[in-house]
């Protein structure tokens, strides 16, 4: 029996939370921002059950690459897959507006660069229909790829080409068990983000103080500025938003009281208080402190997915008749194999970059302000951050820092 293999790798982003998520945002891209939103405290709340430590992902990342296999899905697996992503009928319209956005942003205060390919085995052709909805809504390109001859050839054509689109952040994404004589379609999505901070840190500030883990304390390069920064704060938790010099972005930090703790704030953060929590901050003067840090991290998804309901489409009762032709044949039915997520962030006292990477696999089975007190914002402890796109409020990243 031959396996089907089709990969959708998604680079995304860094970004940050809106002024306020009320924002007039982009005409069309609501029903992705809404889809994007409630998935990622869905997907946070899966990973944080079972990870300790560090948590990094991008929930655009994935619903996007999983909006592109939605569209080859039909019937039951569809329902199932849009209940568990929460896509609704304008899904690849809102997309659509989204990527349109993000490929319209540039200057020299920042970047922000996206990109699409699909690479066809000699062998296969997707549907028509499913190819112009790709061409139209996810923006494209196509080649063909001779994966049953020259598999590793294949991998690290797709491989350059994702570390290329990412900058060099996202190296070796697919390993050699990842494409095979049986792959018949990778299809891949690039976004990259670098953008400095409206205030920078000053390095000379910087210094190495304890950082407080659940399991004692540890060394940390501890970054200090003083400015006036949006800020709020709640029963259990307070939270600072820090703008980049790039317009329409910033990061959003999220830090529990002393007499709490992140997984107490886990299991009440969902992405209507969040929108709360944005909307209710005001310009405070702010004594910020937080650590520098970079991470990267690799996440399978697919135990994660079916237990938040996508089952239909990693089994053999799976339809995926609007991506091509025969997904059941006398090689087996067409169905998901693997869902890997890999990220990459690095902050620093200048500003961020991340980038990330989703691959989903496919196989056949059988103002002046007066004088103020300044308030001390002093994230040396474990906290959650979140990266928005302020224009639409969509979360592109989210994360747990657990120890730098």
């Amino acid at each position: 029996m031959k396996s089907f293999l089709c990969y959708v790798f998604l680079l995304a982003l860094f970004i940050r939370p809106a002024s306020a998520v009320g924002s007039p945002g982009v005409v069309g891209a609501e029903s992705a921002v809404y889809a994007v939103n409630e998935f990622a405290f869905d997907l946070y709340r899966q990973i944080a059950s079972e990870a300790k430590g560090n948590i990094f992902f991008s929930p655009f990342s994935v619903s996007s690459a999983l909006a592109m296999v939605y569209a080859g899905a039909a019937n039951d697996t569809a329902r199932e897959m849009a209940e568990t992503l929460h896509f609704d009928a304008k899904i690849h319209d809102s997309m659509k507006s989204l990527t349109e956005r993000f490929a319209s942003i540039s200057g020299d205060k920042g970047a922000l660069e996206t990109a699409n390919r699909v690479w066809v085995s000699l062998e296969e052709n997707l549907l028509p229909s499913y190819a112009a909805l790709l061409e139209r809504d996810y923006a494209f390109s196509a080649e063909k790829a001779d994966f049953k001859a020259a598999p590793k050839h294949s991998r690290v054509q797709i491989n350059d080409w994702v570390e290329e689109k990412t900058q060099g952040r996202i190296k070796d994404l697919l390993q050699d068990k990842d494409v095979t004589r049986d792959t018949r379609f990778v299809l891949a999505n690039a976004l990259y983000f670098k953008a400095p901070w409206m205030t920078p840190f000053n390095e000379r500030d910087t210094k190495i103080e304890p950082f407080y883990t659940e399991n004692g304390k540890k060394d940390a390069h501890l970054m200090y500025v003083t400015d006036h920064f949006l800020y709020g704060a709640a029963q259990d938790a307070r939270f600072v938003k820090i703008n980049y010099r790039l317009q329409g972005f910033s990061m959003v930090i999220i830090l529990p009281d002393a007499s709490s703790s992140v997984d107490a704030l886990e299991k009440k953060l969902s992405s209507r208080l969040l929108s709360e929590w944005i909307e209710s901050m005001e310009s405070k003067n702010v004594r910020l402190v937080i650590p520098k840090f970079k991470d990267e991290l690799r996440y399978p998804l697919s135990d994660i997915l079916q237990n938040l309901g996508m089952k239909l489409a990693f089994t053999e009762e799976a339809d995926f008749s609007g991506m091509v032709a025969n997904p059941r044949n006398e090689d087996g039915v067409l169905c998901v194999s693997t869902v890997i997520h890999k990220s990459f962030i690095e902050v620093d006292e200048k500003g961020s970059e991340a980038a990330a990477a989703t691959a989903v696999g496919m196989m056949r089975l059988t103002a002046m302000l007066q004088p103020e007190e300044i308030i001390e914002f002093r994230a040396d402890r474990p906290f959650i951050y979140c990266i928005l796109d302020d224009v639409t409020g969509a979360v592109l990243f989210m994360g747990r820092l657990s120890a730098p």
